[in-house]
């Protein structure tokens, strides 16, 4: 449960706070000590929940005064929602353009649970992942001041995928890592268990799950370390083709490796005297959040069609 929270906390504040959040919220600016307060993402909507992230319909409105923002709606699917002390919270505010029209778009916020009005549901009952604190939050007129906003009033569609595309590149090296683990775990039992008088390792075709399995995690990890690099570019470069990709082919590879590990064990693996069907169970949602796999692959589609059409326009004769 720990490691579940360190990690949330760590994949989600960091790109956030560090580049767009005002200086109070920094990661190098905050106190010594401040980082035991728990820090979330909060963006889906209750009875909204699902890949349209644009339907938002919590709302903050801006104070007569124009100190605050009132904060009301309510938010599903929140990862260590009930252990959490400060979130950043996606809300429709409304915004005037430069032609005098006011608009509703959606505005970024860092929002701390000592503002009040501030409440979560009981944790969900999930199939997996169950480390992780997923409940419902609630804002009821939380008073939020104006310097908490992140980027623009407006901008807030934009930090909600910055964050998002820390989070689907770090499955590259979260999955890497466990597949490593599966591998010698079921290295171990193969190199051991005897089937008609020969080592279940001598066996080619349990020879073949293993090169697949260290393939995945080498082609996972290199994906990572590229990416990162990209990422760390001065000017905040846009990573978010590369981050679907390698969310894509992370959960899918990890999903995959952990069925060919427990297919090594047998009967043995489906039991849950053994870790397998943990991995099973946990492994299932990677190809859910952050962005589903079928979003992200239409995603990577259109945008390479995109920059494809702009670089042949001009070379195209009709």
């Amino acid at each position: 449960t720990g490691e579940c929270r360190y990690t949330q906390s760590c994949t989600y504040k960091l790109h956030s706070t560090d580049n767009l959040a005002p200086e109070p919220h920094r990661a190098g600016v905050v106190p010594s000590g401040e980082w035991e307060r728990q820090r979330v993402y909060v963006t889906t909507d209750m009875g909204r929940g699902g890949s349209d992230a644009a339907s938002i319909q919590t709302r903050a409105t801006l104070t007569p005064d124009g100190k605050h923002f009132l904060l009301n709606g309510s938010k599903i699917w929140i990862s260590n929602g009930g252990l959490a002390d400060i979130f950043t919270v996606f809300a429709r505010t409304e915004v005037v353009d430069k032609d005098g029209a006011t608009k509703d778009k959606i505005s970024a916020f860092i929002v701390e649970r000592a503002f009040g009005g501030v409440t979560h549901g009981k944790p969900e009952d999930k199939l997996g992942i169950r480390g992780s604190n997923t409940c419902e939050l609630h804002f009821e007129n939380t008073k939020v001041p104006v310097e908490n906003v992140i980027g623009e009033v407006g901008g807030g569609f934009k930090v909600a995928m910055n964050i998002l595309n820390s989070g689907r590149f770090s499955m590259g090296s979260a999955s890497a890592g466990m597949i490593k683990k599966l591998i010698e775990m079921t290295g171990d039992y193969a190199c051991t268990r005897k089937q008609f008088n020969k080592r279940l390792s001598d066996f080619q075709l349990i020879q073949e799950k293993f090169a697949l399995m260290a393939e995945k995690a080498f082609v996972m990890e290199s994906m990572a370390y590229l990416t990162a690099g990209m990422m760390d570019r001065p000017g905040l470069p846009d990573c978010s083709v590369e981050a679907a990709m390698v969310k894509v082919f992370s959960s899918e590879g990890a999903w995959l490796c952990v069925s060919e590990a427990l297919q090594i064990l047998g009967g043995l693996g489906y039991m849950k005297d053994y870790p397998y069907e943990r991995f099973l169970r946990d492994s299932r949602i990677l190809l859910i959040f952050e962005g589903t796999n079928e979003i992200l692959r239409m995603y990577i589609a259109l945008t390479g069609m995109q920059h494809a059409g702009r670089i042949l326009t001009g070379k195209i004769k009709y």
